[in-house]
């Protein structure tokens, strides 16, 4: 009678009653167990395990193909700032939040906080000089004809929400697009848009622009 597949125990009970020079017959007659149930159980599943050591389980069957774990890849590299939920729409939802997160912790892949946008940078500082160099020859009679303009939009609420990306902090200056929260916010409260023009004398137009959006517009 074939005894089927032989668990670790068994194995150990087999070479505890084996001489140190055993033959397939001795082992065979010492376990009760058929030709067959013998090799398949025994000698074929042994060659598999190291040292005796149990096999892992196998698991389930992937979901995601290895198109599908270049795509996402392919996707993070293109969009630093992309969320999960954009990461389950490029493998069409076969998959958990947590599969991806997985996934990603397996290609070295992280998030990072954004970091907040800098008021003056290396850059915008030599811009600054540029522009005060090309206008120093003006007069006070010359800028009495500059008019300046700005808009800001203030929103109601918390403020706004922090955004990550995979860029590291130390790129992340280098990678504005990407790497710095340029947004205000990203709410659905009630905004006011302000906007003014004015000149050295004295301002002339200040308006107000009543902007609201609500949840699911």
């Amino acid at each position: 009678m074939s005894m089927g597949i032989a668990h670790p125990p068994v194995h150990g009970r087999c070479r505890s009653r084996l001489d140190p020079n055993p033959t397939h017959l001795r082992v065979r007659v010492g376990l009760g167990s058929g030709q067959s149930g013998f090799r398949r159980s025994l000698l074929r599943q042994d060659l598999k395990r190291l040292k005796g050591v149990s096999l892992p389980r196998s698991g389930a069957h992937r979901k995601l193909t290895a198109e599908d774990r270049d795509s996402v890849y392919d996707a993070i590299q293109n969009r630093p700032d992309i969320t999960r939920e954009d990461l389950l729409a490029e493998v069409d939802y076969r998959v958990k939040a947590m599969s991806i997160q997985r996934l990603t912790h397996d290609m070295g892949l992280r998030k990072w906080r954004k970091m907040n946008r800098p008021y003056l940078t290396p850059i915008h500082a030599a811009k600054c000089l540029a522009w005060a160099l090309a206008y120093r020859h003006f007069t006070p009679e010359d800028w009495k004809r500059v008019f300046w303009s700005d808009e800001t939009t203030i929103e109601r609420g918390y403020g706004a929400r922090k955004e990550w990306t995979s860029i590291p902090p130390r790129y992340q200056l280098q990678e504005r697009e990407s790497g710095i929260q340029m947004t205000p916010s990203k709410g659905k409260q009630t905004k006011q848009m302000f906007w003014a023009c004015f000149r050295r004398s004295a301002k002339d137009w200040f308006n107000s622009f009543i902007r609201r959006s609500y949840r699911g517009s």
